[in-house]
């Protein structure tokens, strides 16, 4: 018997055979008082002193108890549990287990290490909270399941000993008993597999699946999860949002009792950051991030007027609390750890200005400042992109307090294609760095066309010839997302000269497309330009596709043991090439044909063996045979 069927059960009923954990002892003398403990649910016992029932239990001992079912005095009533005004008066008892000492107190708010708690994951699973933590999954999982069937939507299950597909991390592998030295390696995400659902005429598809990536455990990624993958054949932005839209809010409405009101809000990326200083914000926080560069216009405080001269900003966060100088170093410390110089900020009251600038501000400056009212300005000072994930910080431990039991859901749009950090590592967000240059700034740019206006169409003439991308030489990227095939290039150097190559081609397209709805003349500037200059110039190509070759010949790894990657270089550079020609009227500006350059020094010299010298012209005939397969 579970205590939750006492619920049942009348006053004075004789109850038999109810299990459950000594949740706590208290020894009033005449009485003994046990708080008996099951799954979800407590119960008072009670020994009087004419008992002759052994009492000398100790927390968690594991016990059999039979006895009379009896409401207390209402003086004695616990409304804080489900069965508060009841209690079982004790006719027997049995030990069936008894516990050893224990490593941390079974109770919730304990401050014990986690490695501990890991450690005895199967008492620190006894503790409310913990369980509260393993139903609340099941009870997601069971609402997935039942929005999805009322959707009509598909559930299938994929291997989890597949092919390695690399994606964003490396693989766990699993050796083959049958072929020694061969892997299968464990998924990373049903990516490929759902994706052959939908080629195979599947309307859509989900599953619950468990994802594997080998790398380093993290708050925010662990080296296996479970995740909600979902996918539609013919799928679009609206179905998508309309369907994630309806599952979230059923989860919610039938997991948690939480009611979510559609459609949710929508945001482009830009006002994300602008507003919030991050593209992941927290709604539940109404205040939102003020930029007060022209505030400071004429300022003569010297590093502020050198990051606006620079093109920098100053954004700032106003709360009507006075937050005391302890609160505002503490905040300070948070952000410092994160990479900032530190934190600026202004205390107001009673029309009066307070702070380590406020001596250096000029009396328009104030006049401004004060217009926020009482309370604490703060502010950070230089791009607007990097001093935003301060100000997210800033944001976040202000108005924390704001934050309670809501739910806010954002739909955030237009990401940026990737960004290139100032450290040089790919991120796949939004800006650019000049290498070649000695102050090295950053471009922000929200597509690749803006990309190329700015840095090719829109530069000074004696810059151009500096603007190159700089890339991580050293880091597994994730460059192969930008190919069809999700194919990754483990090497740095190689990943280099791929994404390079393939970002030029896609600027190019773009920019000789606009050209065609210009003037003639303006026409033959603007392609000019596309086919002479950096980044990704016509004329660039040769090189790239030399350097490719070059990379070959030391790493085939690089290439995936296929040169065939090599011949669809040259296929999509002979497309722009013909495109290029056919709009431009200059002759002098026409372009080679990438066929006819040498290939003796292009190609690997172990193909040309293969090909014969002889035979070259026939070279790309040849790879595309080696490649179909065989009949």
């Amino acid at each position: 018997m579970i205590i939750k069927e006492l619920s049942n059960i009348e006053n004075g009923t004789a109850i038999k055979d109810l299990y459950g954990w000594v949740d706590s002892i208290r020894d009033h003398g005449g009485l003994t008082f046990v708080d008996l403990r099951d799954f979800d649910s407590k119960i008072q016992l009670v020994f009087d002193k004419e008992s002759t029932i052994e009492t000398n239990l100790k927390n968690e001992y594991y016990i059999q108890i039979s006895g009379v079912f009896s409401k207390r005095d209402d003086a004695l009533v616990n409304k804080k549990t489900p069965f508060g005004e009841y209690e079982i008066l004790i006719d027997s008892l049995v030990v069936i287990n008894e516990s050893k000492t224990l490593p941390f107190q079974i109770e919730d708010g304990i401050d014990t290490d986690e490695s501990i708690r890991l450690k005895y994951r199967y008492l620190d699973l006894r503790r409310t909270e913990m369980k509260q933590n393993i139903v609340a999954r099941s009870k997601t999982f069971k609402s997935i399941r039942n929005i999805m069937n009322k959707l009509d939507i598909l559930e299938i299950d994929t291997p989890t000993l597949i092919k390695s597909t690399p994606e964003g991390a490396k693989d766990f592998l699993v050796p083959s008993r049958k072929s020694p030295g061969s892997f299968y390696a464990l998924p990373q995400s049903p990516q490929m597999y759902k994706q052959l659902f939908m080629m195979s005429g599947f309307p859509n598809y989900y599953q619950i699946a468990k994802c594997y990536r080998d790398e380093d455990s993290r708050k925010d990624r662990q080296p296996e999860f479970t995740q909600l993958d979902l996918e539609f054949s013919n799928g679009n932005p609206k179905l998508v949002k309309k369907n994630i839209e309806i599952i979230v809010q059923h989860i919610f409405d039938e997991a948690f009792d939480l009611k979510i009101k559609l459609p949710f809000k929508t945001i482009t990326y830009k006002e994300a950051m602008t507003l919030y200083g991050t593209d992941k914000p927290d709604l539940r926080i109404t205040e939102t991030i003020d930029d007060i560069s022209e505030v400071f216009v004429n300022t003569e405080i010297n590093f502020i007027k050198e990051i606006i001269k620079n093109g920098g900003s100053v954004l700032s966060l106003h709360s009507d609390i006075n937050y005391s100088r302890k609160d505002i170093d503490l905040l300070d410390e948070s952000i410092k750890s994160l990479g900032s110089n530190g934190l600026g900020w202004f205390k107001i009251l009673d029309n009066e200005l307070s702070g380590p600038l406020a001596k250096l501000l000029l009396p328009e400056e104030k006049e401004e400042l004060l217009k926020f009212g009482n309370g604490i300005l703060v502010f950070q000072a230089g791009d607007i992109y990097e001093i935003g994930k301060y100000m997210d910080v800033i944001r976040r431990n202000l108005f924390v307090n704001k934050a309670e039991n809501m739910t806010s859901f954002l739909w955030v749009e237009d990401f940026p294609y990737f960004e290139i950090e100032n450290d040089g590592k790919v991120l796949f967000s939004g800006y650019l760095r000049e290498a070649g240059l000695s102050n090295r700034p950053t471009h922000r740019f929200e597509t690749l066309d803006d990309y190329l206006k700015g840095w090719v169409l829109e530069r000074p003439e004696d810059k151009k010839e500096l603007h190159r991308l700089n890339f991580n030489q050293e880091d597994d990227i994730n460059g192969q997302e930008l190919f069809a095939n999700s194919q990754q290039i483990l090497s740095g150097t190689g990943q280099n000269a791929w994404f390079t190559s393939f970002f030029a081609f896609e600027c190019i397209a773009n920019r000789i497309k606009e050209t065609i709805s210009l003037s003639d003349i303006e026409r033959n500037k603007q392609l000019k330009l596309i086919g002479r200059v950096l980044p990704g110039s016509l004329t660039e190509l040769k090189g790239h596709l030399s350097n490719l070759s070059e990379l070959y010949l030391e790493d085939p790894k690089n290439f995936a043991k296929s040169p065939i990657y090599l011949w669809f270089l040259i296929e999509k550079a002979n497309q722009l090439i013909a495109n290029f020609n056919s709009l431009i009227e200059i002759e002098n500006e026409q372009i080679e044909n990438i066929n006819n350059l040498p290939w003796e020094e292009i190609l690997p010299k172990e193909l040309i063996a293969q090909i014969g010298k002889e035979k070259l012209h026939d070279w790309k005939d040849y790879l595309m045979k080696k490649m179909m397969p065989a009949k």
